[in-house]
């Protein structure tokens, strides 16, 4: 993923599992298949969200009633009445349960991914230039519980960025359509994403 900014990018230095969603970020948010032999959608989905330092969030989403069963309490550790993901709390954990346009998601913050980050700053090349900061991201099939490309299934999957100005409301972004405003966290609008036999 790479993202162009048309000014420097706004972004602390963070823990894992930090509010990277306070800064400059952008997020990958995939939606698995439910089973091989089930073509519908999980009732869930994974994010990783990243900032320019390299700071990374990820976790699973689960939609509705059964996504919440689903992921039930993370690791069965941690705390599940969301005060680990309240303003100021950093490392994020535990559960946090919230409703997003009209659908309940369940976020399961103790949930870790294998994936590896890279971040770059580019500095401007010359006056009036844009900067721009690039992220490389690696998430491994075994975060799915897979060995390789799930041939034949299909998922489904957004990007986001998020724009953070130095005051007032940020500025954002997604491929998800039809929604009049974006809000990221909407995942019968997502896109389609098919693995080739």
């Amino acid at each position: 993923m790479e993202a162009e900014c048309t000014r420097g990018p706004v972004y602390r230095e963070r823990p894992a599992k930090g509010r990277v969603f306070e800064d400059d970020c952008l997020e990958l948010f995939l939606r698995p298949q439910s089973a091989p032999e089930k073509p519908a959608l999980a009732p869930y989905y994974f994010g990783w969200e990243i900032n320019p330092a390299g700071a990374l969030l990820e976790y699973r989403a689960g939609i509705g009633t059964e996504g919440e069963r689903m992921i039930g309490s993370g690791s069965g550790r941690s705390i599940c009445d969301g005060s680990g993901a309240k303003p100021g709390v950093e490392p994020v954990f535990g559960i946090l349960r919230d409703e997003i346009c009209g659908t309940r998601i369940a976020f399961d913050y103790d949930w870790h991914s294998g994936a590896l980050v890279s971040t770059e700053i580019k500095k401007a090349a010359g006056e009036g230039q844009p900067t721009l900061w690039t992220v490389n991201l690696f998430v491994p099939w075994a975060d799915f519980g897979f060995q390789a490309v799930p041939r034949g299934e299909r998922w489904s999957f957004t990007v986001n960025r998020i724009e953070r100005a130095e005051s007032g409301a940020p500025g954002l972004a997604t491929l998800v359509s039809g929604t009049g405003i974006p809000a990221f966290h909407q995942p019968e609008h997502f896109a389609g994403l098919a693995f080739g036999d």
